[in-house]
């Protein structure tokens, strides 16, 4: 291993371990479970207002989705990233929000959106360069896809859906929330994470 990882995997865990730094940790490692490709198998998010970065693996001309539930208004905040590499440096996947009390879209998505449901459609718009993001949870970077913060009004159950308009495959995380979670039980779920990912175990 490179000096340098070295010395950033040591500092990971620092501070993981010390709660240093603490906003740069916060984000708790969920993993896509697989078979979630329509509405009724949606994989669970829970919590969706704690902080949580979900790892998946998108297959060619599929679409991922993930479902949460909320009891009243909330501030949703979302972003979708993809590893920083020449492998992905093409792969831009887009994300949908879809739920009651959001607006019809005539924007495109790959497959039929169920009744009673609106949808925000959040498509990767950069054309030159894109920008990244260090993760200090993995120690990965990521180029940034769109970013957005919505206030839901209506109670329900809301998705997310990742797909990609090229029916390109390749590997994305989800930014969910920036409320930390220091305990006891999210700092072994970040250790577990960070070896899982760079162990390629996802």
């Amino acid at each position: 291993m490179p000096a340098i990882k070295i010395i950033l995997t040591i500092s990971f865990l620092s501070g993981i371990l010390f709660g240093i730094p603490a906003a740069a940790l916060a984000h708790l490692p969920v993993f896509k479970s697989g078979g979630n490709e329509n509405f009724s198998k949606a994989q669970k998010i829970f919590r969706p207002e704690t902080a949580q970065m979900i790892f998946g693996k998108l297959q060619a001309g599929k679409t991922d989705f993930y479902k949460f539930k909320i009891a009243g208004p909330f501030n949703l905040h979302v972003q979708l990233l993809t590893p920083k590499s020449k492998k992905y440096a093409d792969f831009r996947p887009a994300l949908a929000i879809l739920g009651p009390g959001l607006d019809k879209t005539e924007d495109y998505v790959p497959f039929l959106i169920e009744e009673g449901l609106g949808a925000l459609v959040l498509y990767d718009k950069q054309q030159a360069a894109r920008e990244t993001f260090f993760d200090y949870g993995t120690l990965t970077r990521y180029f940034k896809g769109e970013e957005v913060r919505h206030y839901l009004t209506e109670p329900g159950d809301y998705w997310l859906a990742v797909f990609n308009l090229e029916n390109q495959p390749g590997a994305y995380a989800i930014r969910i929330s920036d409320k930390e979670n220091l305990g006891p039980a999210a700092i072994l779920e970040r250790i577990k994470g960070f070896f899982k990912i760079k162990l390629g175990l996802y």
